[in-house]
């Protein structure tokens, strides 16, 4: 399969980490999916969802795989914004055919993100979002495993700000609609403690209120954190087995039109 990597998605004052991988689709009418990795708002990079999108690429998609600022460079909302100007950069035909609708797939902290992105776009310009164990906000009323998570020394850095008000947190949060957001499917491992499955209930929950269709596929999972990986690091990852079934049964009825 092609793919192209390290291509700038920003000009001007951009950032080292304004970068993705394109991995084309086998037509000029493919479905082109933006994709947002994981890492806790503050580690990782593009290359640890290969294979989630070479797992797209295989079924007829093109694929654009983005870094962004993380936490250690700038506190939110900088790393939606880089989602967004990543969007922006794909919908303005600079990668390929400008399509009318994007899809918009995260997982982990990069689901947050592509739930966040998606409802910041609309669904004039978003066909889709995918999220993967995303978080649907940044609180700490639907728990974790991991004790920092969501803690106040945690919503500090994250907002970089001393003092965390409501409307800090309503910031980062995808539960509340003005409009109708874009459809939503989430796969989400039964087992998750990390990322716990309440996340996209609630998320589900919220769009479906909001009119929006939206779907949940759960599945058992390997280990008590996501179970997306069998084993492997980055680029050598290979999917779990039962999570490699899910997402194949999610992506089964998103090959939306350009």
């Amino acid at each position: 399969m092609t793919i192209l990597r390290d291509i700038a998605y920003r000009s001007g004052d951009a950032h080292q980490r304004h970068r993705g991988d394109y991995f084309p689709g086998p037509l000029q009418t493919s479905p082109l999916w933006l994709l947002i990795h994981g890492g806790g708002w503050d580690a990782m990079s593009k290359e640890a969802l290969d294979p989630v999108a070479l797992f797209l690429q295989e079924r007829g998609a093109a694929v654009f795989g983005i870094n962004y600022r993380l936490l250690q460079h700038a506190p939110w909302p900088a790393a939606l914004e880089d989602c967004l100007t990543a969007a922006d950069f794909l919908q303005r035909g600079e990668i390929c055919p400008a399509p009318s609708r994007i899809g918009i797939a995260g997982a982990s902290a990069g689901g947050h993100l592509a739930l966040m992105a998606g409802r910041a776009i609309g669904r004039s310009r978003v066909a889709h979002i995918l999220s993967l164990a995303g978080p649907v906000a940044v609180d700490a009323k639907r728990g974790t495993s991991h004790a920092f998570l969501f803690s106040p020394s945690f919503h500090q850095r994250f907002f970089g700000a001393e003092s965390i008000t409501p409307a800090h947190l309503d910031s980062a949060s995808a539960l509340r609609h003005e409009n109708i957001p874009p459809d939503l499917t989430c796969v989400h491992s039964v087992n998750d403690r990390l990322v716990p499955l309440t996340h996209s209930r609630d998320a589900v929950a919220a769009w479906q209120r909001a009119g929006a269709r939206a779907a949940l596929h759960v599945f058992d999972g390997p280990d008590d954190d996501h179970g997306f990986w069998a084993g492997g690091q980055d680029d050598t990852r290979r999917m779990s087995q039962t999570f490699s079934q899910a997402l194949a049964e999610a992506c089964s009825a998103l090959n939306f039109p350009k």
